[in-house]
């Protein structure tokens, strides 16, 4: 038997089918951790089939009952077979999905997060198995030499209790309301936490504790800012330095207006009523500051990917008039 590098020089050969046989290096315990013959390969010996090609371009991997070495051994001859259809043991013998399926069942009336993962998982598990049927339809094929070589039946008996019990479940699941049901209810959660969140990042703003803020409009801040500033005499000399307080507006997407251009802006929306159609016309294209507005449509203003909302710039105007007066 060929003996080759390592176990990815190996799966490699057999996902391809490169050649007939070959093998890792003998560990200093003794025997190989991977090899091959023909359409099968194993992992640490003949007990453990690790996989096995079948008719119709497809590869069946074992996923039932494998260490921490040959799970990594699993995920690469998963990636060495991509080229391949391939199955996953543990999704299509029908006592491993059955149980499986079973066992979700029981978790979806005491779960509160997870019942429509669960229900979908169940699906899934189910849409796996009927791949495989289909293929082994296909491709008739009614048995396999499996763990240690024995013949295994796959192709499933629909006469079978087994089969009946996994149907009569997908059936219920299906003719069910409690998919869409628990999905609109994670879905109404979801919309819950997100509001939430936007109260909470919307107050942060406003009080100044961030300047960001990601939402489908902008929020608007009215900032004041004191620094020294020296006064001088005829002569030029400074006789003393001062505060003085500048205003601004800030959005929470960084955009920053200065108060003159802010109180500009402003007197043409009031003065025009907030009117939209009229507003398009006397602003679309106009500068604010280095910002040139795109449009006015909506009861908004769109800068960029700035998009200020009447109301908010009708909640600012507050704080301008107040600290202008």
């Amino acid at each position: 038997m060929k003996i080759v590098n390592n176990s990815t020089q190996v799966i490699h050969l057999f996902a391809n089918q490169v050649q007939s046989e070959a093998r890792t290096p003998s560990s200093p315990y003794g025997g190989s951790s991977l090899y091959f013959e023909g359409e099968s390969i194993f992992s640490y010996g003949s007990h453990y089939k690790l996989g096995l090609h079948l008719k119709g371009r497809a590869i069946l991997i074992n996923t039932l009952g494998y260490s921490v070495t040959t799970s990594k051994q699993i995920s690469q001859l998963s990636q060495g077979a991509r080229h391949l259809n391939t199955f996953y043991s543990e999704s299509v013998f029908i006592d491993s999905v059955l149980a499986k399926v079973e066992s979700l069942l029981l978790l979806i009336p005491r779960a509160r997060k997870n019942k429509l993962r669960y229900l979908n998982e169940i699906k899934g598990l189910c849409a796996s198995f009927n791949d495989f049927q289909n293929h082994l339809i296909q491709h008739k094929i009614t048995f396999i030499r499996w763990s240690k070589g024995e013949r295994k039946k796959v192709l499933i008996d629909k006469r079978s209790k087994e089969f009946k019990r996994l149907a009569y479940i997908l059936a219920n699941l299906e003719n069910s309301d409690l998919l869409e049901q628990e999905a609109q209810r994670q879905n109404e959660q979801a919309k819950q936490k997100k509001q939430a969140k936007a109260i909470k990042d919307t107050q942060n703003f406003r009080e100044g504790k961030t300047n960001f803020v990601r939402l489908t409009f902008d929020l608007l801040r009215l900032e004041t800012r004191e620094h020294p500033t020296p006064i001088n005499n005829e002569k030029g000399d400074i006789i003393e330095v001062a505060n003085v307080t500048t205003l601004s507006v800030r959005t929470s997407q960084g955009l920053k207006i200065d108060i003159n251009e802010a109180r500009k802006l402003l007197y043409i929306l009031e003065a025009n009523k907030y009117h939209t159609p009229t507003l398009n016309t006397l602003l679309k294209g106009e500068k604010i500051g280095f910002y040139t507005i795109d449009k006015v449509e909506k009861n908004a203003l769109f800068i960029g990917c700035h998009t200020i909302q009447f109301k908010e710039v009708q909640r600012v105007a507050i704080d301008i008039n107040k600290a202008i007066n």
